[in-house]
């Protein structure tokens, strides 16, 4: 394993989405500050997921047929300048279009980033990709606190104290791994997209319909609880602060989780892992203290824990297409995800009922741990990768899915 390598592409990471995450809290501030209706802010809502997510199949399939290792630095910059200075958006259509770009910036980034680490990581995909995805949870954890506690000392201008550290750290992170950072000489165009889903079709569609199914609690809980604890009179600050033990408890469930999960087993842990998240899910809405916090705990580390072992799983279920394997499960799923959760808030609060929204996400962790067993189960062979000269898993042949 090529430790220096996964640690920057950690950290960078952990940089990226501490910059993504500074929207959390802010979401209501900027619903009021920006006079938007409920529709229009569902509409903003959807620009930046769709930029921020949506989009990382496009790049990740250029990135497989391409050399776009300059995304890796490339991207969270732009992602970095553009959400410091949100703030001085005058208009809310300048403020669309920071956060178009802004979220392009953040998309490009993960499907190029994630494959760099699988190329770090040896035989040991799982655990390296556990830690790419820890430091991912620890930006989350960051963000909303940070920028809640800027934003109530100096406003939304506040967020531009970020832009000097996170560049100077960016840079620093860009030298120390180095051109490449994983000794790649040159890349070779890779095979058409066509050539990548082969035999594939419906087994990279009950992925990512597991791993969209997954996002949208994993989403849902950090999106949602600021509505409510707003209603509840709670300042910027006190929101960010539960928001980042939320995703923290999650940080902590993607190093424990892959632990009990080995190559060709990921199907039982997926499943063993959703229908406890659903029964959590339903005692976030409980008007039990002790209930409540079972539930915020057990449904952000069992959701989350996942996301490096279904990283994983697609990796070897689109060896000629890793990029865009990445892709599906670090990206698109949550952008979609993000689509169907957008909208609720909105509904339930025209219900008068905010509590009624951790319910509604149950039933999608039971959803996806149903869709889970249907994957299929996927034969372990090692072979030589020559771009990484390293030992990978790759599949030979895709079984069936269970039917």
């Amino acid at each position: 394993m090529k430790f220096r390598s996964l640690l920057c592409l950690a950290l960078i990471h952990t940089l990226v989405d501490t910059t993504a995450q500074l929207l959390t809290p802010l979401w209501p501030r900027l619903q009021e500050t920006f006079s938007l209706s409920p529709w229009a802010f569902t509409a903003l809502y959807a620009t930046w997921q769709a930029s921020a997510s949506v989009s990382q199949p496009l790049f990740a399939c250029c990135g497989d047929r391409w050399n776009t290792r300059w995304i890796v630095w490339l991207g969270p910059g732009l992602g970095v300048v553009c959400l410091g200075l949100i703030g001085f958006a005058g208009h809310p259509i300048l403020l669309a279009l920071l956060l178009m770009v802004g979220g392009f910036g953040i998309g490009a980034f993960h499907p190029e980033a994630a494959v760099g680490v699988v190329e770090a990581s040896g035989e040991r995909i799982a655990n390296a990709l556990s830690i790419f995805t820890f430091g991912g949870m620890v930006g989350l954890a960051i963000g909303p606190t940070l920028s809640g506690t800027l934003v109530d000392r100096f406003g939304l201008q506040g967020l531009a104290w970020t832009l000097v550290p996170s560049i100077l750290l960016l840079c620093m992170l860009t030298l120390v791994r180095g051109p490449s950072g994983d000794g790649v000489e040159g890349h070779s165009p890779g095979p058409p997209l066509r050539q990548v889903l082969e035999g594939r079709w419906l087994a990279t569609t009950i992925l990512l319909s597991v791993a969209t199914l997954r996002v949208v609690p994993a989403l849902g809980v950090p999106l949602w609880l600021p509505f409510l604890l707003k209603q509840r009179g709670l300042s910027e600050q006190a929101i960010g602060l539960s928001v980042s033990l939320v995703l923290l408890r999650g940080g902590i469930g993607t190093l424990v989780c892959p632990l009990f999960c080995r190559p060709g087993k990921e199907i039982p842990v997926l499943v063993g892992t959703g229908l406890p998240a659903a029964g959590c899910l339903i005692l976030l809405a409980a008007d039990n203290s002790v209930a409540y916090y079972v539930g915020l705990i057990g449904s952000g580390f069992l959701v989350q824990g996942a996301v490096p072992i279904l990283i994983a799983y697609s990796q070897r279920l689109l060896p000629r297409g890793r990029r865009l394997a990445a892709s599906l499960s670090l990206g698109t799923s949550w952008g979609l995800g993000a689509l169907i959760v957008g909208g609720f808030p909105a509904y339930f609060s025209a219900l008068g009922r905010l509590e009624w929204m951790f319910w509604a996400m149950a039933p999608f962790a039971l959803a996806a741990a149903l869709g889970s067993y249907r994957l299929p189960r996927l034969e372990v062979q090692p072979v030589r990768d020559a771009s990484s000269e390293s030992t990978l898993e790759e599949v030979a042949e895709v079984p069936s899915p269970v039917l």
